[in-house]
């Protein structure tokens, strides 16, 4: 009996066509996976930071910045041309990367979104005061004892106080420089405290 060889070749070369279109199948899947991989890294980056909102500004901030450049490497890791040095072996996938990169895109866009609230979020923690830390002011009063008027400098602002009369000045708590120009050869240093008046007699 005699057998036609003819099926059996043309299975063999379906097999060997199959094994040299995997290099490239395998090449796109791996730089998708690259990429998923990279995704996946920078939600857990978002999901991080958001852990952290009671973190300083500073912190926040350099997130962000990294946030960003992660980003800019993504995109370019997207928009580059797949790896592939054997035309001979190329076959259209053009279909299946059109898919996987619009929501690759979308991915990023969303990603984009978070990094823009992190940012308003930062700048609205700038703006935000915390008056439980903001020093409470001191006091100095200036009291003229003389018949006439008097001149008085207090950290650099000029005061003209009239004669009999007194005058209070509100200063940063902490130290302060005086002078009574027609008194005081040079300028003095004294410290206030937070809510405490400091008064000086001109006499």
């Amino acid at each position: 009996m005699i057998r036609s060889a003819t099926p059996i070749r043309f299975g063999l070369l379906v097999v060997v066509l199959s094994l040299a279109a995997q290099p490239v199948l395998a090449q796109e899947k791996v730089d998708t996976d690259k990429i998923m991989l990279a995704i996946k890294d920078l939600e857990k980056s978002l999901t991080e930071q958001k852990n952290k909102q009671d973190n300083s500004n500073l912190n926040l901030l350099s997130d962000i910045s990294a946030l960003k450049l992660r980003l800019d490497k993504l995109e370019t890791a997207l928009s580059a041309p797949p790896k592939n040095t054997d035309t001979s072996k190329k076959i259209d996938t053009s279909k299946l990367d059109s898919v996987a990169n619009e929501d690759l895109k979308k991915q990023i866009e969303d990603l984009r979104k978070e990094n823009l609230e992190l940012k308003e979020r930062l700048r609205t923690q700038s703006k935000r005061i915390d008056t439980t830390n903001v020093a409470k002011p001191g006091k100095i009063r200036f009291v003229n004892q003389y018949p006439t008027e008097m001149t008085i400098v207090v950290n650099s602002r000029r005061i003209d106080l009239s004669p009999f009369q007194d005058i209070t000045v509100t200063v940063p708590a902490g130290s302060f420089n005086y002078q009574v120009l027609q008194v005081q050869e040079f300028m003095q240093t004294r410290t206030v405290s937070e809510n405490e008046t400091f008064e000086v007699n001109i006499k």
